[in-house]
């Protein structure tokens, strides 16, 4: 296939870029493991994966698991997310671009090396360009968000959360121990300040103030402690469930725009 941009991680930052790329005319392909928690599930190509066919921003995804069905995916327009594991993906697709939007935050990356294809970009911290990947984008709140960096790493990841009508990280629900999250919560359920959100084992999870449904992990997951469950938005309107952030969108800009940049440099 020709110029194949490969993204591993099928979220909500992931699927801005695929967005992004697809709507300049860039063959995208998303990698996901099957089961992988996926908060943002209104606007994630991964979740594809469990629904079978996916619309986010107009786009639509489905699951691939060959290389033929990959091939059909893209020729009728769609972003194929691959479910065989993303060093198949390598091998089968021989991709130009390899974007890490796995946002691993706090862990150092282990896997994603520049070798792997002629450009690998590695969003957010985890990453430092010219050793393990050729690029990184920085993906903290800032005046830094969305640039471009050819050496060295990301900022640090500061836990920090964009306050929304004076909500930050009330704003997001927490595993207060390890198990398995049980919900009847979809995304955009208007919920009342104390209604339950959801269990694990005998632990209730509350809402701390009225608002909507942004995120949800699917019911049946298994989480760690202190793993994110829940994204409340405090604006109650529907819209967000199915838009993407400023931040996420920068992000997205800026992986087209370092995309751009190498492709010129190879002309």
């Amino acid at each position: 296939m020709d110029r194949v941009i490969l993204i591993k991680g099928g979220g909500d930052i992931g699927t801005a870029v695929a967005v992004r790329l697809h709507k300049a005319s860039r063959q995208v392909v998303v990698t996901e493991r099957p089961g992988s928690p996926i908060l943002r599930r209104g606007i994630s190509f991964g979740v594809a994966i469990d629904q079978g066919e996916v619309e986010v921003d107009g786009i639509r995804a489905r699951p691939a698991a060959t290389e033929a069905e990959t091939r059909t995916l893209l020729a009728n327009q769609l972003v194929p997310v691959w479910t065989a594991g993303w060093a198949a993906a390598l091998d089968a697709l021989s991709p130009q671009v390899l974007i890490d939007a796995r946002m691993v935050k706090r862990a150092q990356n282990t896997e994603t090396r520049k070798d792997h294809c002629p450009l690998v970009i590695g969003l957010g911290p985890g990453f430092t360009a010219g050793q393990d990947v050729h690029l990184v984008i920085e993906t903290n709140h800032g005046p830094n968000l969305g640039r471009i960096i050819k050496e060295g790493a990301a900022e640090p990841y500061t836990g920090i959360a964009r306050v929304i009508q004076g909500y930050g990280l009330e704003r997001y629900v927490y595993a207060p121990i390890d198990g398995t999250f049980l919900t009847t919560r979809e995304i955009g359920a208007r919920v009342e300040a104390d209604e339950i959100l959801g269990r694990i084992g005998k632990e209730e999870l509350r809402a701390r103030f009225p608002g909507i449904v942004r995120g949800i992990l699917k019911s049946g997951t298994e989480v760690r402690r202190g793993q994110k469950l829940v994204d409340l938005d405090p604006r109650g309107e529907e819209i967000v469930t199915r838009t993407f952030t400023d931040r996420a969108l920068r992000i997205a800009e800026a992986v087209l725009l370092a995309i751009e940049e190498w492709e010129r440099s190879q002309e």
